[in-house]
């Protein structure tokens, strides 16, 4: 019987099918294998870990001091002499009636030392009891639970927790250093003494308090995120960072444009907090969006139809009011007084503004009002408020050639504004306005020239979208915020307010 044969048509095909069949298997190697973030990722399980902040071990002194005082410690005298450069507090899923169990864990360069100083903490007796774990010497004493992996030393207040780490460690079940979320949001961060993750959806609001006892100033964290990855520095009490966070659905942007920051010289810097941005009807969009749209009974465009409703008889606000966010907008506030000004993209902005003006007049007596004596169907007398069109007063006035128009409401109430250079310019302070006009017609101090932008909002001017800053009592926080189809870019600092 003759043997088959393959010819060189065959042979080849059969070598470039092994080929690519070794390839894919070297690819899918890579990605399980190599593409990981080493460190305590690689000891911790991908679908437990819902919180991980890693650290460096030369803490701040505003941690340091927290850290003495919460654990009952020095940690310069216990700690540092045996502890290598890195730590990290780790949040694993935990079973009912504990949802999570907290972990510590510490890169050590004296395993002697290290076990010395666990066994004597909190410990009169000086005691420690081993505990069943399989191919691990675990142990136990009355304050805490406690665990050498290599050169790791992992520390839980529960036996659960600890075992849930060990668990980890014998099993083949996939680690956070593999995870895909873990990976994307590490990989867009820069590097930093501080770094934490987290799956938002995982966390009750206990753990925000909890975490935020040892990172100070951390911004407020909003939830439409599947995962979250934010890293922190210090530097002479100054604290900066940024953070990726994937959010829980892809949005659609439209077409957009870069934000150039072109209003920020004609606001005056006499203000406690601003906002500022590039097209505020999208920012409206996006925010919607991401805290789910319909399937959200209060959106956040359904409470802006609403007030528009209301201090805009007659304007429908998708039809008549937000065609016209469409340029930058910038936005200043203090105590007393408001000012925002705006950006104008198209021919029929002025007319619009007419609109607006004689729509607000309709309800400006609202702000006004008198006090009628009434008499209730029980006989009770009483007062209600009414509007009162007598106490409302139409003001304008020529300012360096600007047209100012506004409305006086009563002895305290008032709305100003102007319209120059394609930009509108309102504001609730004569002066205020005054002193933002100005800038349109000869350069002044603004924003920009003051010595806080360049500290806090300047360093972190990269390509974004929307910024901020507060004035606060203890420092001055500014951010900016970048949002993509699926994830959202933030910049961040806080100051001292030492200048």
């Amino acid at each position: 019987m003759r043997t088959p044969t393959l010819n060189k048509k065959q042979a080849g095909l059969i070598l470039i099918i092994l080929g690519i069949l070794c390839a894919l298997f070297v690819a899918i190697f890579l990605y399980f294998k190599v593409i990981r973030i080493p460190g305590f990722p690689e000891l911790l399980p991908a679908n437990e870990t819902v919180a991980y902040l890693e650290f460096s071990t030369s803490l701040p002194p505003v941690i340091l001091k927290k850290v003495n005082e919460e654990w009952m410690m020095n940690w310069q005298k216990d700690v540092m002499p045996w502890v290598g450069e890195k730590g990290a507090i780790v949040l694993l899923r935990g079973d009912s009636p504990i949802p999570l169990q907290p972990l510590l864990l510490l890169k050590v360069r004296s395993i002697e030392q290290a076990f010395a100083f666990m066994k004597a903490y909190k410990n009169p007796s000086g005691q420690a009891k081993e505990l069943p774990a399989d191919n691990f010497h675990a142990y136990s004493t009355p304050a805490l639970n406690f665990v050498f992996v290599d050169s790791v030393l992992a520390v839980s207040p529960s036996q659960a927790g600890l075992m849930a780490f060990l668990k980890a460690q014998t099993s083949l079940q996939q680690h956070l250093s593999s995870q895909s979320d873990f990976i994307k949001t590490s990989k867009n961060m820069a590097a930093g003494p501080f770094s934490l993750y987290i799956e938002p959806r995982e966390l009750p609001q206990e753990v925000w308090r909890a975490i935020s006892q040892f990172v100070p100033h951390m911004p407020p964290i909003v939830l439409p995120f599947s995962a979250m990855g934010m890293t922190l520095q210090t530097h002479d009490g100054d604290w900066q960072g940024s953070s990726y966070a994937l959010l829980n659905k892809s949005i659609n942007l439209g077409q957009e444009q870069a934000y150039r920051a072109l209003l920020l010289p004609y606001l005056p810097d006499d203000f406690s907090f601003l906002l500022a941005g590039q097209n505020l009807a999208v920012q409206i969009h996006k925010l919607e969006a991401m805290l789910g749209g319909e399937t959200n009974p209060a959106t956040v465009k359904s409470l802006i139809q609403a007030a528009s409703q209301a201090y805009l008889p007659g304007l429908d606000f998708e039809k008549d009011i937000e065609p016209m966010l469409s340029g930058e907008f910038a936005l200043t506030m203090d105590p007393s007084k408001i000012l925002f000004v705006l950006q104008l993209d198209y021919k029929t902005a002025q007319t619009q503004i007419e609109k607006l003006r004689e729509s607000f007049a309709k309800i400006a007596p609202t702000f006004a009002p008198q006090a009628r004596d009434v008499e209730l169907a029980d006989g009770t007398k009483a007062q209600e408020l009414i509007p009162d069109p007598t106490q409302v007063k139409i003001y304008s006035e020529s300012f360096g050639g600007i047209a100012i128009n506004g409305f006086l409401m009563g002895r305290r109430d008032a709305l100003y504004d102007a319209t120059t250079q394609g930009k509108w310019f309102l504001s609730t302070d004569l002066a205020l306005l005054k002193k933002a006009l100005s800038l349109t017609l000869e350069p002044g101090r603004s924003v920009r020239d003051s010595a806080w932008y360049r500290r806090s909002l300047s360093p972190i001017m990269k390509n974004p979208e929307l910024l901020g800053m507060a004035i606060l009592r203890e420092g001055i926080f500014a951010f900016t915020k970048r949002t993509l189809s699926d994830s959202m870019e933030t910049q961040f600092t806080f100051t001292t307010p030492e200048l």
